[in-house]
């Protein structure tokens, strides 16, 4: 098949067409960059990012933030692990009380101010999961279908 004048007619016609959509797209932008009360000079701006820097821009603020995270912790879930840094017990059982749907009603305090470090295989059931917190802690739990009960072993 033969590429004719008609054919060559067509396809200018679709570039000069993607061309205005552009020029559309780009004042449109430039608009909403108005809105937000950045200009070009501001996106012409750049700061080099470190390993470990997390940014987040807040549109209602329209301020950007950077901060030091911990990269292994935002890399964890690729890999089916959950980690937890510092975290209570009684937030930790919060936590797996609504991942696994179960009831865990925690019945110390004796762990209030402590916190945990703590990684978990996604691919655990919460029988393991439970199992492990008492093999690290001095707690005993019972379970009675899908209700546990956790309590601080007598010291």
């Amino acid at each position: 098949m033969a590429f004719t004048e008609k054919d060559m007619q067509a396809q200018e016609e679709q570039l000069r067409d993607l061309k205005d959509e552009l020029s559309r797209l780009n004042q449109k932008f430039d608009a909403q960059l108005k809105g937000m009360g950045l200009t070009e000079d501001d996106l012409k701006q750049q700061e080099a990012m470190t390993p470990g820097d997390l940014v987040t821009y807040d549109c209602a603020t329209a301020t950007v933030r950077r901060e030091q995270v911990d990269v292994r912790q935002y890399r964890a879930w690729i890999d089916g692990v959950i980690r937890y840094d510092a975290i209570t017990l009684q937030s930790l059982l919060r936590r797996l009380a609504r991942e696994y749907d179960v009831e865990i009603d925690l019945r110390t305090r004796r762990f209030d101010d402590t916190t945990f470090r703590i990684s978990l295989s996604s691919a655990q059931n919460i029988k393991s999961v439970m199992r492990a917190l008492c093999d690290i802690l001095p707690i005993s739990v019972s379970c009675e279908g899908c209700r546990y009960v956790v309590d601080a072993l007598p010291q």
